[in-house]
Formats: C-alpha cells, structure tokens, sequence
C-alpha cells in the first residue's frame, strides 16, 4: 500500500509504504533502505512507461517484520526544518529572502511565488522552514493569500 499524505499544519508531505510479505514466500529480496535514501512515487500509463511524479523525498524510517517492510519517506521540506538562520531583513521582499534563505542552504529554487512586497525583521536561530513560512505570514497578513511550501527532487 503507498498512502501520501500532507497539509496546511505540516511541515511535510509524508509517504508510507508497506509491501506484505507472505509468509510462505521464499522467495521474496530481502532489501535494505538507509535512511535519507530518495523515493520517488510515480504513475504509470497504460503502456507501462512512467508519466508525472506524485510523490519525491527522503526516507527516514524503514523497517522490517516477517510479514512486512514499511517505509517512512518526506519530501525535501525536511531539510528546511533541520537547518538554523539568522538574519536580520531590511526592506527585502518575501521572494528574494526566501531566495537568499535558500541558497545559503545550497537548495535550489525552481519557483518561489512572487509577492513585490517588502519585509524587514530580525530571525535569530529560527528554522529555515519557519522563517520562510513566517516571511509569506507577513504577506497573507497585508493581501489575504496563503502560501504553502512544496520541496522535490
């Protein structure tokens, strides 16, 4: 079974996987995942080739019974909410604080949402994921939209 799951409270998307083993079979690999190691989840069309991705990130728990494996996976958010910044915002809008934010982390941006509305304010020893989510905070304050944070592969 794969379910993927996410929402407006999480930092992540998160995948589950659990592959049944029947416990007559013989014959079935025994496989090994270390953590961090990337999944990807995507559909197949009809022919058997791979269309779009539904799901991409790390696994971070993986697990083995005598009738299961169950996998534990989130998407590259994750690393958002393992690194601490400091900075100290003036007159910066959203979009080009959450550009420097990253690649200070050496994450690219393939697109962050632009908002050309300026920002100043002091983050001390915040997750990056916080401070991002703050800095888009402020905008959903002045416009009414919000903002959520989708990291891939």
């Amino acid at each position: 079974s794969v379910e993927i799951s996410g929402s407006l409270t999480s930092i992540c998307r998160q995948a589950t996987v659990n592959i049944e083993i029947g416990i007559y079979n013989k014959t079935f690999p025994y496989f090994q995942f270390p953590d961090f190691t990337p999944l990807w989840i995507k559909d197949v069309n009809e022919d058997g080739s791979l269309k779009e991705g539904l799901f991409s990130g790390i696994i971070v728990d993986f697990s083995k019974n005598s009738t299961q494996y169950h996998v534990t996976s989130f998407d590259y958010a994750y690393y958002l909410s393992k690194n601490k910044v400091t900075k100290n915002f003036s007159d910066i809008t959203a979009e080009d604080a959450t550009k420097e934010i990253l690649n200070e982390l050496g994450v690219e941006a393939n697109y962050v949402c632009p908002t050309k509305i300026n920002i100043s304010k002091l983050y001390a020893q915040q997750n990056a994921y916080d401070v991002i989510m703050d800095l888009y905070t402020q905008i959903y304050k002045q416009t009414g939209y919000k903002y959520y944070i989708s990291a891939s592969y």
